[in-house]
């Protein structure tokens, strides 16, 4: 037997779809991480219910993982429609191919059909989990019979202690961190959803659309044991308005939904800017236009997010780069919601709903929940819901709890509220509505904190969303290379802290924007702060930003493009 000592180790398991080889991965990522690995894992789905190629890929780690990416070190593949291969690839590329048959070790246990179940045992002996840990996650993963679920467990033993039988197998011995086994493992989907119940949601609608649905499966299991509401309705529009609804006689609504159900959505995003409701949407991007590719990932919507409505129609935009962030940016969302009364929309994509990670327990007790601004007063009579304020903000009464009664109108209306047509009237209501964009830029500038830049740094890396860990591993490869870079992941999109990214971008003399789609998205919603700066970095023939294709594009681009600066005390043969 082989003993190999590696770290980070990386597990691919790919197969038919419907067969359980993303269960399998997620059942080891989870044991994995209960067992104190560092974790991140990343999946695929097939856009078909059964059929196709899905596959999973774990790292672990006795250090913290920022990227689930690289060059597998154990490659189990489905080749004969359930008869797994397990294939070991080590530092030199030496590759084995493993006699073990899950299909024999799962018909000792008497049931064939279990063969994945077995490939699961296998795996985790050969990383040295327990055995109980694996059974307990997999019992977990797997609701089904007493009868069922012995005849699974049967299986997973039969697997397990298939280790050792023959002398090519490999035993890996990654290190494990110390204390590290009481965290939280969870999906980015999953991590939107707790923050929005941190936060206080009590009303959730949506319609199922990959990448979001989980959310959807979430809310409707985990929010009525709560004492709130989960509906699945007709269509995304439908939802949106219930939403609204729901928040209009006082409830913290939330909605989720990929960029198809996002754009049915438009006409009743508008309704909540002008009756100034709050409502927070989860937009789990996928690939693009029209329905797209329901299951592969694409940061492609944000300028629609921002820009996309009839009629100057201002909404918050905020994108979580991890799951951690997902939790806590999620709940920040919805309090943001309330506090000014508009919609805020959360910017997740499919890599990050469906990537997995283990991460420290939430600081729940951190997350407030925020109120909307009610009457203070019992007059009930003059009252005008809709006041032009300093901060854009009116005070929002409650049907059958505050005196004040009002118009939520759809139409353009008066400081009270009644429908108007008078260009004046518009005038007014408009800024007042465009300078809550400014209030929360104040709030979120004491938020958005974009580090120092080191002495000698001239390379600049932006990103947003999912692509962060990629671009760290490119920074830490390109250090290695002698190119010194500073990045940033920006979370508010909109508003923008311009104030505090001008003055990082100040120190820069050349700036990369790093994003999943084709059209540089991000870079043209900043150019302005840094025109002559700015180089977009887009995806290429693969949909996801990998550090490689960073690495690739900067060292050419570096090498070819000299950049030109003026600064007085700039030596003409170098980066300035």
């Amino acid at each position: 037997m082989l003993n190999i000592k590696i770290d980070p180790l990386i597990i691919r398991i790919e197969g038919t779809g419907g067969l359980g080889g993303t269960s399998m991965g997620e059942i080891l990522a989870r044991s994995a991480a209960r067992s104190g690995y560092y974790m991140q894992a990343n999946r695929a789905f097939p856009a078909e219910i059964k059929g196709g190629r899905a596959w999973i890929q774990i790292k672990l780690s006795s250090k913290p993982v920022s990227w689930w990416g690289g060059n597998p070190d154990i490659d189990i593949v489905d080749a004969k429609g359930g008869e797994w291969l397990v294939r070991y690839i080590n530092q030199n590329n030496y590759e084995i191919q493993s006699e073990f048959s899950p299909l024999k070790a799962a018909s000792r246990a008497g049931d064939k059909s279990n063969a994945n179940i077995a490939v699961i045992g296998f795996i985790g002996a050969t990383l040295g989990i327990d055995f109980d840990i694996l059974a307990d996650t997999t019992k977990t993963r797997f609701s089904r019979s007493q009868e069922a679920e012995e005849r699974m467990i049967s299986a997973l033993k039969a697997g397990y202690g298939s280790f050792g039988e023959d002398e090519v197998w490999i035993s890996w011995q990654t290190a494990k961190p110390e204390g590290n086994g009481d965290r939280l493992v969870i999906n980015g989907n999953e991590a939107a959803a707790l923050g929005a119940l941190a936060a206080g949601v009590d009303f959730f609608c949506g319609y199922p659309i990959t990448p979001a649905s989980h959310i959807l499966e979430f809310m409707m299991r985990e929010l009525p044991k709560l004492g709130g509401v989960a509906m699945q309705m007709e269509d995304e529009m439908a939802s949106l308005a219930a939403c609204i609804g729901a928040s209009y006689a006082g409830s913290r609504t939330l909605s989720a939904t990929s960029g198809p159900g996002f754009a049915l959505m438009s006409e009743l995003l508008n309704l909540s800017v002008v009756a100034e409701i709050p409502v927070t949407i989860i937009d789990v991007q996928r690939s693009g236009p029209g329905t797209g590719q329901p299951s592969r990932s694409e940061q492609a919507d944000l300028l629609y997010a921002i820009h996309g409505s009839p009629g100057d129609s201002p909404r918050i935009v905020i994108a979580p780069a991890t799951v951690e962030e997902a939790i806590y940016l999620t709940a920040k969302a919805v309090n943001l919601a309330q506090e000014y009364q508009m919609p805020v929309i959360v910017l997740s994509d499919g890599q990050l709903a469906n990537r997995i990670e283990a991460i420290p327990e939430p600081n729940w007790e951190s997350i407030p929940v925020v109120e909307r601004r009610r009457p203070e007063s019992v007059q009930s009579e003059g009252f005008d819901r809709y006041l032009s304020t300093v901060d854009g903000v009116s005070e929002m009464p409650l049907p059958g709890k505050d005196d004040q009664i009002y118009i939520a109108a759809g139409m353009e209306h008066t400081q009270g509220g009644a429908p108007s047509a008078d260009s004046e009237v518009h005038e007014v209501m408009s800024k007042k509505r465009l300078r809550k964009l400014e209030a929360v830029k104040s709030v979120i500038s004491g938020e958005s904190e974009y580090g120092n830049v080191a002495a000698d740094t001239e390379i600049g890396i932006i990103g947003w969303g999912s692509t962060l860990g990629a671009i760290k591993e490119a920074c830490s490869r390109l250090s290695q290379a002698g190119i010194l870079t500073a990045n940033t992941q920006i979370r508010f999109l909109n508003p923008l802290p311009e104030e505090n990214l001008q003055q990082w971008m100040n120190q820069l003399s050349r700036i990369y924007v790093v994003e999943e789609n084709r059209t540089g998205q991000l870079a043209s919603h900043i150019k302005h702060l840094a025109p002559e700066k700015i180089v977009s970095l887009l995806v290429g023939k693969e949909p996801v930003i990998s550090p490689e294709l960073i690495v690739d594009h900067i060292r050419e681009d570096v090498n070819l493009i000299p950049i030109v600066v003026s600064d007085e005390g700039c030596e003409a043969d170098r980066v300035c």
